[in-house]
């Protein structure tokens, strides 16, 4: 745990939390609760419910943050969450700012890829749940689409949950999305598919406000 504080302190995440989520009449401070979060999604990653109920309390993450265990349950970390979706395009930026400046990050070349989870139930509750095509075989359930932006080396730098994704034509792949996601990033022109990917050319010297990006002399493939 002292190693994850560590890092959690090292990026700046501690004292970005710290800014970004609100203070108000809370007892905890959001930004505890979100160390919460990412210390076990970075030791054992696993439900809400079972970080309250079990994780935690193995854990020395009490001591550490001056948060007893029963001041952590499922609800607290849930809206923990609702607070740091609030913030998503911040966090991102803050985080491929620092794991450039940290790990000397090459983003020239990229890796585009659209994946999908679908739900059990009608899922009433969830506008972006829509049933379409399917890759896991379920047309009967209502799904939604992930789409990802990491770098070469698997550096994740930005996501977008959308819609279902329509059946796919011959020769086409991104949703709406991903199309969206892939202009922040100034991802254009479909160059080429090899090996189930999508490869792109990018515009260099380009980037989303507050990342952090390698700069090529001339054009790159980005894949």
């Amino acid at each position: 745990m002292a190693i994850f504080l560590a890092l959690w302190r090292g990026t700046g995440l501690e004292a970005l939390c710290e800014r970004l989520l609100p203070i108000g009449k809370e007892r905890i401070a959001w930004s505890k609760m979100a160390a919460v979060l990412v210390a076990a999604r970075f030791c054992e990653p696993s439900s809400e419910l079972h970080i309250a109920e079990d994780w935690y309390r193995r854990t020395a993450l009490s001591d550490l943050l001056q948060l007893g265990d029963e001041e952590v349950n499922k609800d607290r970390l849930y809206r923990g969450l609702d607070h740091l979706l609030a913030y998503k395009t911040e966090l991102e930026a803050h985080l491929s700012q620092r794991c450039g400046e940290l790990f000397a990050i090459q983003n020239e070349v990229l890796l585009y890829d659209v994946t999908s989870t679908y739900f059990e139930g009608q899922a009433a509750a969830n506008p972006q749940a829509q049933r379409g095509y399917s890759r896991d075989h379920r047309p009967d359930c209502k799904q939604v689409c992930i789409a990802l932006v990491v770098t070469f080396d698997g550096f994740p730098l930005g996501y977008e949950v959308g819609k279902r994704r329509p059946r796919i034509p011959r020769g086409r792949l991104l949703t709406p999305d991903g199309v969206r996601l892939a202009r922040e990033w100034d991802l254009c022109s479909l160059y080429a598919r090899r090996d189930r990917r999508w490869y792109f050319k990018v515009r260099t010297n380009t980037r989303p406000e507050g990342a952090a990006v390698s700069h090529s002399e001339s054009g790159a493939a980005v894949r």
